[in-house]
């Protein structure tokens, strides 16, 4: 299919479904859709949305973007103020 008619189809615009497409070593993360925007396409392209993101166990650790103990010492922060 088509970057055009998946757009025509899923109401996503073709720049940000080529968006999407792209793969870049040295850029993983360049694109973050919306959750919204994954189920239209999963929707258009009849396929459950966990087929779009095949890696997203493994993406997990990349994407999450403050480290533990910065969580803790935020959450203790916060504790302190009440």
């Amino acid at each position: 299919m088509s970057q055009q008619a998946l757009a025509e189809i899923s109401g996503v615009s073709r720049s940000q479904i080529s968006n999407l497409e792209r793969t870049d070593k040295a850029l993983p993360l360049r694109a973050d859709p919306q959750l919204s925007t994954m189920f239209k396409l999963a929707f258009a392209l009849e396929v459950p949305p966990s087929a779009l993101l095949p890696d997203a166990e493994h993406m997990l650790d990349e994407v999450t973007p403050f480290a533990p103990e910065y969580i803790d010492r935020r959450r203790f922060a916060a504790a302190a103020e009440f």
